[in-house]
């Protein structure tokens, strides 16, 4: 997409939609009465865990090896799909019981991350320190009771990318 845009509102409109679009390698636009950038780019990136992170669940999840872990993500969302095997296989290093990703069909828009158990009195004693070690990651994931998720256990679902605010992108012309 390039063009001009002689409004803002368009301006932003336009970032905030490219931003869920499934790829997009580079985006930059420039605004005439603003004099400023805007990208994209950072907001097309997908989610990586960096070692740091994946240590932190490793060390809160280690003393549960062998516990059951459902991870699942939502249906035509690759990134979401990739973030989630990733997730998977650091659960996998930290001796959890990981079987295959699972794909979830949603009616609401979900949280990006969403901790699910069977029923409040059934929640696993990992479920807390895995929601713990996301929480110290600056990763939010909320909590539901589903009775899709078997007695004793814990699933995880990746959902969309957060957005951030366009005007989080913008940079001046000098810069700042």
């Amino acid at each position: 997409f390039t063009g001009i845009d002689p409004g803002w509102a368009t301006t932003d409109l336009a970032i905030a939609a490219l931003a869920c679009a499934d790829q997009i390698e580079c985006v930059r636009m420039s605004e005439l009465g603003y004099f400023g950038q805007y990208s994209a780019e950072m907001a097309m990136r997908g989610r990586v865990l960096t070692e740091e992170q994946s240590n932190t669940l490793i060390s809160a999840l280690a003393p549960f090896a062998g516990s059951p872990i459902t991870v699942a993500s939502v249906v035509s969302d690759l990134e979401a799909r990739m973030f989630a095997e990733q997730l998977a296989s650091v659960f996998l290093k930290a001796g959890l019981s990981c079987g295959a990703l699972q794909i979830v069909a949603v009616v609401a828009k979900p949280h990006s991350l969403v901790l699910q158990v069977r029923s409040k009195d059934d929640a696993p004693s990992y479920a807390v320190p895995l929601q713990r070690a996301l929480e110290r990651m600056a990763l939010e994931a909320g909590g539901e009771i589903s009775e899709a998720v078997p007695a004793g256990g814990l699933r995880l679902i990746v959902g969309p990318k957060p957005v951030s605010s366009p005007s989080n992108w913008a940079t001046t012309a000098d810069g700042r």
